[in-house]
């Protein structure tokens, strides 16, 4: 089948996302579907790609509130006219907004199946970050999408938390409505993740919803990693993703300048990513006396952080109550990874045979951390784990589940 993968963001810009579509693209190419992802210009090169003709990019005007945390991007509905040259059989869309509302409007137009995918939890990424501003673009996008016939939607509970997930101020609830309204005009829905699917279950009931994780196989040939190969007998941990608030790198940071000064020569830390709170934590590392063990590395080739992953040790996810499926713990399996995380909500890929779940502060990571460092036969018992699990999310797994789904809307 001709499938379109639309998404506002796309490699080389980095993140979880991104990683994600490019994999579903290999997974749905290589069992035999002429596949498109439908995404913006982006600048940059990448080792990771996919065929030129395979790549539609579509102008956009961005309405920029990076400060907050978000983008919205805004498409001429003239770029239909280069996606109807495609003849796609289904619209696959990652994204409720910019583009999102662009292929909403094309499978109307031309009578096809949408399939959304969820990836973030909207109500808990803008948590503490919302603006008049933001709220105020809200409403024009429900208007653009053609979301009137939906705000009605009668949804359970609307003024309670569902695991964790913040939607008590009205700006929080407008795009808690926005989303789950947009995702209720989707013809089926795919959750990577359990908690995705209980939440969209939970109020949208009556939609069809499916569990399937996001899919991962690690390339075969890997360039040269921005890390130390040789490590000397230390233990080497890394953190990898969006450098933000809703991340809680600081969490992770704090954590390792309350370990013993003894310790600091018995690992190395590697820091991947960037975002606003990165001069600050340079700042704070570079202050204490641990700078020569702590490496920030800013934001660099998805290849190049998988092969770094493959001469690590740990990786630590500081995040709570956030994360959908993160794709740092499917790169972290496929590397053979020990993992140490705080939020009990994720499951896919984890087990107490490959991870270590604590509490979420910084003393609570210090204090694993420092058993961790002291106890190698532990360290590769979990890595060990974790290699073994790396097959549940192969592209042959994802392309069973995804079949059934096509099979359901032709």
């Amino acid at each position: 089948m001709r499938i379109g993968l639309f998404t506002d963001y796309f490699l080389p810009h980095t993140g979880g996302t991104e990683t994600s579509v490019y994999h579903q693209y290999r997974a749905l190419v290589n069992e035999g579907h002429e596949v498109f992802v439908i995404t913006p210009p982006a600048k940059g090169s990448q080792h990771q790609t996919v065929k030129d003709e395979n790549l539609i990019q579509i102008p956009n005007r961005g309405i920029n509130f990076r400060r907050h945390g978000l983008d919205i991007l805004i498409y001429n509905p003239k770029a239909l006219d280069q996606v109807k040259k495609l003849n796609l059989d289904v619209i696959h869309t990652q994204t409720e907004f910019g583009i999102g509302i662009l292929a909403r409007k094309f499978a109307w137009s031309v009578d096809k199946p949408m399939i959304y995918t969820g990836h973030t939890f909207y109500p808990q990424f803008l948590s503490g970050k919302f603006s008049d501003k933001i709220a105020s673009v809200v409403p024009l996008l429900m208007q653009k999408a053609k979301l009137g016939s939906a705000v009605h939607l009668r949804l359970k509970n609307m003024s309670k938390d569902f695991e964790g997930i913040a939607s008590k101020t009205k700006e929080e609830q407008f795009v808690l409505k926005y989303w789950l309204n947009y995702a209720n005009l989707a013809d089926h829905i795919i959750a990577p993740s359990k908690r995705m699917q209980d939440f969209m279950e939970y109020y949208l009931p009556r939609k069809h919803i499916s569990f399937i994780p996001n899919p991962f196989e690690g390339a075969k040939v890997l360039p040269k990693p921005v890390a130390i190969t040789d490590r000397g007998g230390k233990i080497k941990i890394v953190w990898a993703g969006r450098v933000t608030a809703e991340k809680r790198p600081d969490v992770f940071i704090k954590s390792l300048l309350k370990l013993d000064s003894q310790l600091k020569n018995k690992i190395r830390v590697d820091v991947f990513g960037e975002g606003d709170m990165l001069p600050t934590l340079k700042n704070e590392v570079h202050k204490s006396n641990w700078a020569q063990t702590i490496h920030f590395h800013g934001n660099v080739d998805n290849l190049v952080v998988q092969a770094s992953f493959k001469c690590s040790d740990l990786l630590v996810i500081s995040s709570h109550g956030f994360d959908n499926q993160p794709m740092v713990i499917l790169e972290a399996l496929s590397a053979g990874l020990g993992i140490v995380y705080c939020d009990s909500g994720l499951k896919e890929g984890l087990n107490r045979h490959n991870s270590e779940l604590i509490g979420p502060d910084p003393a609570d990571f210090a204090r694993i951390l420092s058993k961790l460092i002291n106890d190698r036969r532990r360290v590769d018992t979990m890595k060990m784990s974790s290699k073994s699990l790396a097959d549940d999310f192969s592209y042959e797994k994802f392309n069973s589940h995804y079949s059934k789904i096509l099979k359901s809307l032709a």
